[in-house]
C-alpha cells in the first residue's frame, strides 16, 4: 500500500527528525566524499533537502512513484536535487552510478522487494552503501507508523538484502521506533 499523496504535508512533520535525526542519518551512511546519493521513495524530500543543503557538491536523486510527490519535489528542493518519477520496479538511473541509497519508511510499502533490491544493487557503485530505515515490527506499543502487520521484521530485511547480493549487513542504532540496516555492495 503506497502512502496517500493527498496527505503529503504529513511527511513534513518535524517529529520525523526526532525519530530519524539528520546527523545520525548522515553518519549511518558512513561514506567518505560521496558524489551521488539516491533517496528512494523520497516523498516530499524531508530527508533529502537538509542533506542536499549541507552537501551542495553532492548530486542527489529523489525518486518517487507518485507524480504529486515529484511535482512537490521539483518546487521545493535545492538545485543539486533531481526529482525522478519511477514505476516502482525499475530505477531509471545508470548502473554503478550511486555511492549511497537511502530508503526511509518505504520498505514496508514495497510489494516486490526482491525486484527493487536488485535495482538498488544495480545502481550502487561497488562498495556503495544501502541504508534502509523503517518502522520496527517488533515494537507493538508504537502508536505511529503503519499497522504492525504491514511492517517487515529486521530478520526478514537482512535475509532479503543478503539474497540480493548485499554484504556487511549491520544494524545501525539510535533511530527511535525504527529498524535501521546498513548494507554494502561488494567489489
Amino acid at each position: 500500500m503506497i502512502f496517500d499523496a493527498k496527505k503529503l504535508r504529513k511527511l513534513n512533520n518535524p517529529e520525523r527528525a526526532e525519530w530519524i535525526p539528520f546527523d545520525k542519518l548522515r553518519n549511518a551512511l558512513g561514506l567518505e566524499s560521496p558524489e551521488v546519493l539516491v533517496d528512494f521513495g523520497a516523498g516530499t524530500g524531508f530527508f533529502t533537502a537538509p542533506l542536499a543543503r549541507d552537501e551542495p557538491g553532492i548530486r542527489f536523486y529523489a525518486l518517487d512513484v507518485q507524480q504529486e510527490m515529484i511535482s512537490y519535489l521539483k518546487k521545493e528542493m535545492p538545485s543539486n536535487v533531481e526529482a525522478v518519477l519511477i514505476d516502482g520496479k525499475r530505477i531509471s538511473l545508470e548502473e554503478n552510478g550511486a555511492d549511497g541509497l537511502i530508503c526511509i519508511n518505504v520498505y514496508h510499502e514495497i510489494p516486490e522487494r526482491d525486484v527493487l533490491l536488485t535495482e538498488f544493487y544495480r545502481v550502487l557503485k561497488p562498495r556503495g552503501v544501502l541504508l534502509v530505515i523503517d518502522w520496527e515490527k517488533e515494537n507493538p506499543i508504537l502508536k505511529d507508523g503503519p499497522p504492525l502487520e504491514r511492517r517487515v521484521a529486521a530478520s526478514d530485511m537482512v535475509q532479503e538484502m543478503a539474497e540480493a547480493g548485499f554484504r556487511e549487513i549491520e544494524p545501525v542504532y539510535g533511530f527511535n521506533s525504527h529498524t535501521a540496516l546498513r548494507a554494502v555492495k561488494p567489489d
